[in-house]
């Protein structure tokens, strides 16, 4: 089995239709709601039910993002919007799809060498181009 390597230098995250400058990374957790199913009468399991199934990340960007800011906590929950993820690395390329995201919250620290860093963080109804 071969592995894809991309590069974050060749990948890019667009919001809505603006790429966004800056980006530093990129990490998301898909979590599903999992339930044991059990016989009457038998402690061992018989299967699974699986529930909801709730996506979540963070995009770290480099001193702060226009767009994204204006996308906190933003009151408008009839227009999500989507992030695109183009990952690549020379021929090699992906895209990941975050459907109808919201961005939740900002945080932003600096360090000792004096470059900022914001990390949004944003929930989305689902992703696509996952394998």
């Amino acid at each position: 089995m071969a592995i894809n390597l991309y590069s974050s230098s060749e990948s890019t995250v667009q919001v809505g239709d603006e790429v966004i400058e800056g980006v530093q990374s990129i990490d998301y957790k898909v979590n599903r709601n999992m339930s044991y199913v059990y016989s009457f009468n038998s402690h061992l399991r018989t299967g699974v039910n699986y529930g909801n199934k709730v996506v979540t990340g963070t995009i770290k960007v480099k001193s702060a993002s226009n767009k994204l800011d204006s996308l906190v906590h933003k009151a408008d929950y009839a227009n999500p919007v989507n992030i695109v993820v183009s990952l690549k690395k020379g021929e090699t390329t992906k895209a990941l799809t975050f459907t109808n995201v919201f961005i939740e919250d900002r945080t932003f620290s600096m360090d000792v060498n004096g470059v900022g860093l914001s990390a949004y963080t944003f929930n989305a109804e689902d992703i696509q181009g996952e394998s």
